[in-house]
């Protein structure tokens, strides 16, 4: 999945020494770790110089609100993992600059609604992940997923829901819900 590339591993340093690290991270960075560092906000600008496919780890951090803009400088970006912040809502445009994302791990937040379609934009995406969140029955509306049309696996687990709308299940066909 990722072209020849290093592993970078800023995980659990003060915060002053992963934007260090940051700013200056090799073009071939293949894998970027930036868990459990206490992060607030997406280090955009940062990534920017990164110009290979690569996964992204923010785990267990303290993001709260992302943006479209956030990702505007990370096009290959084809894994992100976002799990165990404090993210409460996905907004319509949120990964529309992410169309090679592969695998998307939004699980462990506090995510209780979409405004509008914030996946419309991930027609690449294979597996998703947003168990343990905060998802009510109402939330997952029909059309949430429409666009992911080679999505392999979905998790749902430890959500609100009571049950999920039919016209979900039978979109995807060839999709495993967890």
């Amino acid at each position: 999945m990722f072209e020849y590339g290093i592993t970078v591993n800023c995980s659990q340093v003060a915060p002053l020494a992963w934007t260090r690290a940051a700013e200056t991270m090799p073009w071939n960075s293949a894998q970027i770790y930036l868990e459990s560092n206490g992060i607030m906000q997406l280090p955009n600008a940062s990534l920017a110089n990164v110009n290979i496919s690569f996964s992204l780890s923010l785990e267990t951090n303290l993001i709260r609100t992302v943006s479209a803009d956030d990702f505007a400088d990370v096009p290959k970006l084809t894994t992100l993992d976002m799990s165990y912040n404090k993210l409460e809502r996905l907004n319509s445009l949120i990964f529309s600059k992410l169309s090679r994302l592969q695998s998307l791990d939004m699980s462990g937040n506090m995510l209780s609604s979409f405004q509008g379609r914030p996946f419309a934009y991930l027609e690449n995406l294979i597996e998703l992940n947003i168990a343990r969140n905060l998802l009510t029955t109402e939330a997952l509306r029909s059309d949430i997923f429409i666009p992911l049309r080679r999505l392999e696996s979905l998790s749902l687990d430890g959500n609100r829901l009571t049950t999920l709308p039919s016209e979900l299940l039978g979109a995807f066909m060839n999709t495993k819900f967890v």
